[in-house]
């Protein structure tokens, strides 16, 4: 088990017991050694709020907001906002001008050279080798649980990928004027290890971007055994799917570490389609070619 594995694991147990300012500490402790560690920023930010230091709960967080920007990392940069603006209510008309100069950033930034819609079926995807892609179920509905997969918790490092937001072409249709209240419209998702973020079977009508963490995807195959069939990294999109057919979720989707997904609904989707019904035909275009993908209809088709 790494050092980072450790610390992760040494602070949510701290936490889990209440004890928040022995949790402190020992982040102090590994922000000494990884002073631009984001994900232990925020979770210092967490604490700070729990234990009533609340200005500097929301100075920690600013600073994260604004190395994001500077970064380029815009997607991260307005999940944390979504974040502030859900810890300090009395802040938000400040937090929302922040918001709006992200919305300028994306509308501002230029498109990628090659514009695709949303991500080719491997895209941001890893597929799992073929020696652990079977999962053997009970049932159906089956979902595995935090101890019965392999659950990577250590922080991932910040890389120089192309931003989610700026890079998809559904969020790039809008000015800058009709982007602001579609980021408005967002809602920000957290899910610990082993949680999951919907069930196969089940009714959804949201689309999510991956903020922050890794999903494993399972979908049944004709055994009714529940089979992985992907990992989803940060930037993907899912859950298009409710939104385009109005049917049930195809795959169940579980968090294999602290995850924090962007959302929007199927309402807020609705009335930006009255404007732009183009978004519609992205969406499906997108969910044509993942629902045919080779190693979706190798899973569904096993016995």
């Amino acid at each position: 088990m790494g050092l980072m594995t450790k610390d992760v694991m040494k602070v949510n147990q701290l936490i889990a017991k209440q004890k928040f300012n022995a949790a402190l500490r020992c982040l102090d402790e590994v922000l000494s050694r990884e002073p631009s560690n984001h994900f232990f920023r925020k979770q210092q930010a967490e604490l700070l709020y729990k234990l009533g230091k609340k200005r500097e709960s929301y100075s920690v967080l600013s600073k994260i907001v604004q190395q994001f920007m500077t970064a380029g990392f815009y997607t991260k940069a307005l999940a944390s906002l979504k974040h502030m603006k859900r810890l300090f209510p009395d802040k938000v008309g400040e937090i929302q001008e922040q918001e709006h100069i992200v919305a300028t950033k994306i509308a501002e930034e230029p498109p990628p050279e090659k514009h695709q819609t949303f991500a080719t079926p491997d895209e941001g995807i890893r597929l799992v080798e073929a020696t652990d892609e079977l999962i053997i179920t009970h049932g159906k509905h089956y979902h595995p649980q935090a101890d019965e997969i392999e659950t990577t918790i250590e922080p991932p490092q910040e890389t120089q990928e192309l931003d989610a937001l700026v890079n998809s072409p559904l969020f790039r249709l809008f000015s800058l004027n009709e982007l602001k209240p579609l980021l408005d419209m967002l809602e920000m998702r957290s899910f610990g290890p082993g949680e999951i973020v919907f069930t196969e079977g089940e009714k959804g009508a949201s689309l999510m971007v991956l903020v922050h963490g890794n999903l494993r995807v399972y979908v049944s195959n004709k055994a009714n055994h529940n089979e992985q069939v992907r990992i989803l990294e940060e930037g993907a999109f899912f859950g298009e799917i409710g939104l385009v057919t109005g049917k049930t979720r195809t795959a169940t989707l579980t968090a294999m570490d602290n995850v924090e997904a962007l959302e929007l609904n199927s309402s807020a989707l609705h009335n930006l389609a009255e404007k732009h019904p183009e978004v519609y035909d992205i969406i499906i275009d997108y969910y044509q070619r993942r629902m045919g993908s080779p190693e979706e209809v190798e899973a569904r088709s096993r016995q």
